[in-house]
C-alpha cells in the first residue's frame, strides 16, 4: 500500500468576503506575469501546495506553506496588495506543540471570519489535525486545534474541509480507516468554547469504490458528498464517488472508475459541478498520451456517462493536470498543469465550450526558467478585475522553494511582495 503511494505522498462554506472566485473572465491570449512572492525556506514557508483564498477586489489572500516557518513545519500567511507592492505577514507557524505539521490544503471562512484548515501530520498523535484560526484583535490570529488524528483511526488529512448547510464540517483522509482512507464528519459544540465532536461516515476498501482520497468533498444542497479518489477501481486508476445522505445513515456509491485509457487515471483535485449538476474534473495521468485529462461526468436515465473534454500531450499544452477546475460565469473553465508548456515547468490553461459539445483548450502561461516558479499543482482563483492567483511549489529564489504569483491583463502592473513577515 505504501510503497504505490510513496510517489504521490510528496505531494462551501460561507465566507464573509473572502471565497474562492469563478468570476467573468475576459480573452487572456495577452496575460501578464507577476511575481508576489517567492518563498525562503525562512519564516515565510516553503512549498505551498494548496489554493489560495482571495477576495473579490484582489487586494487580500490567505494561504498554508508546507514547510518552512519558525519551527520548519509550515505556517498559514496572509498577503495584502499595498501602494507599495505585496505585504506578507505570518498569522501562524506550525510545530508549537500539539497544533500540527505540514498544511498541504486550502483555508475555508465561516460567516464569522474564522479559517478552518488541516494539516497532513503532527498533534498529539502525530497523524494530522483539523485546526480552526481566529481573530484575536491587532491584526493577530489565534490557532485552536479542533480534532487529532491517530494511527488506529483514519488519518493523514492532505485535503481542505467543507461545509454544509448546518455548519457541520467533512473532510477526508489519505490513510486509516480500514486502510484506505475515510470521510469524516465534525459537528459543531452545542455551546460556545465546547468540543467539535468528529465522526468517520466511510472507509474506504480499495475495490470499485476507490482508495487514497486527496480531494475536497464537493457538497449540494441536499448535503450529498462527491469527490475522488486517487487509487482503487476496476484498473487502480481511481474513481469519482457519491456518499449520499439517507433515511438509514449513508451510502456510498462509485459514479466512475477510471480505465488508465483515454479517459484518464489518477484523480486527485476536487470537482465542479456546473447548473445541471455535471460535474467536472482534472485526472493526472491517462488520456490518449498519458498526460492527463479534463474530464466530464453527466448523468442521465440513471447512470453516470464519462467524457473527456481534453487529453494533454505534454506539449506545449501543459501535462499532469493535479488540482481540478473551476468555472467563471461564462462557462469557461481553468486550471493548471504540474508539467508541459513551452519550458517544461507547468501552466495555467483556459477550457472554452464550442457549442457543439467540444472544448478548445489554450495555454494561458507557461512557466519558464524556474523564477517565475514551477510545478502549479493547485489551479487558480480569480478576482473581480480579471486577474488569476496560483502558487507553485517549486522554483522561485532563493531556493526553489516556491512561489505566489498573478496573471494580470496586460495594462496592469504590479510590485513584487516583501518578505513575509511574523
Amino acid at each position: 500500500m505504501i510503497g504505490r503511494m510513496s510517489a504521490e505522498l510528496a505531494n462551501l462554506g460561507a465566507s464573509l468576503g473572502l471565497m474562492l472566485l469563478a468570476l467573468s473572465l475576459t480573452s487572456r491570449a495577452q496575460d501578464t506575469y507577476h511575481l508576489l512572492h517567492s518563498f525562503t525556506f525562512g519564516v515565510d514557508g516553503a512549498q505551498p501546495s494548496a489554493p489560495l483564498v482571495v477576495n473579490g477586489a484582489g487586494s487580500v489572500m490567505y494561504g498554508t506553506a508546507e514547510g518552512g516557518g519558525t519551527s520548519n513545519h509550515g505556517n498559514v500567511f496572509r498577503l495584502d496588495r499595498t501602494a507599495q507592492g505585496w505585504h506578507g505577514t505570518v498569522l501562524h507557524s506550525f510545530g508549537q506543540g500539539d497544533d500540527g505539521w505540514y498544511p498541504q490544503s486550502a483555508l475555508i471562512f465561516d460567516k464569522n471570519g474564522n479559517m478552518y484548515g488541516t494539516t497532513s501530520e503532527g498533534g498529539p498523535y502525530g497523524f494530522g489535525t483539523v485546526f480552526e484560526m481566529s481573530p484575536s484583535g491587532s491584526g493577530r490570529w489565534t490557532e485552536t486545534l479542533l480534532h487529532s488524528f491517530d494511527l488506529y483511526g483514519e488519518n493523514m488529512p492532505m485535503a481542505p474541509v467543507s461545509f454544509d448547510l448546518a455548519g457541520n464540517l467533512y473532510g477526508t483522509t489519505e490513510l486509516g480507516g480500514l486502510g484506505y482512507g475515510a470521510i469524516f464528519r465534525m459537528s459543531p459544540p452545542l455551546s460556545p468554547g465546547g468540543q467539535w465532536g468528529e465522526t468517520v461516515i466511510y472507509n474506504f476498501t480499495d475495490t470499485n469504490d476507490g482508495a487514497f482520497p486527496q480531494s475536497k468533498l464537493l457538497i449540494d444542497r441536499q448535503g450529498n458528498l462527491y469527490g475522488t479518489s486517487y487509487f482503487a477501481g476496476i484498473q487502480d486508476s481511481g474513481t469519482v464517488f457519491e456518499l449520499k445522505r439517507t433515511e438509514n445513515g449513508w451510502e456510498e456509491k462509485t459514479l466512475y472508475e477510471f480505465q488508465f485509457a483515454d479517459d484518464g487515471a489518477q484523480p486527485s483535485g476536487a470537482l465542479s459541478a456546473d447548473s445541471k449538476n455535471n460535474l467536472y474534473g482534472t485526472a493526472e495521468s491517462g488520456g490518449s498520451a498519458r498526460c492527463g485529462v479534463v474530464f466530464k461526468l453527466s448523468y442521465s436515465h440513471g447512470a453516470w456517462a464519462d467524457q473527456t473534454l481534453y487529453s494533454f500531450d505534454c506539449g506545449v499544452d501543459g501535462g499532469n493536470p493535479w488540482g481540478g477546475v473551476s468555472f467563471d460565469r461564462s462557462g469557461n473553465l481553468y486550471g493548471t498543469t504540474m508539467s508541459g508548456g513551452a519550458y517544461g515547468y507547468g501552466t495555467v490553461f483556459k477550457m472554452s465550450p464550442n457549442g457543439d459539445g467540444t472544448w478548445t483548450e489554450s495555454a494561458l502561461y507557461s512557466f519558464s526558467n524556474g523564477y517565475d516558479g514551477e510545478n502549479p499543482r493547485w489551479g487558480v482563483v480569480a478576482d473581480r478585475a480579471d486577474r488569476l492567483y496560483g502558487v507553485t511549489s517549486y522554483g522561485g529564489v532563493p531556493c526553489n522553494c516556491g512561489t505566489v504569483f498573478e496573471l494580470a491583463p496586460p495594462s496592469s502592473s504590479e510590485k513584487n511582495s516583501e518578505t513575509l513577515k511574523p
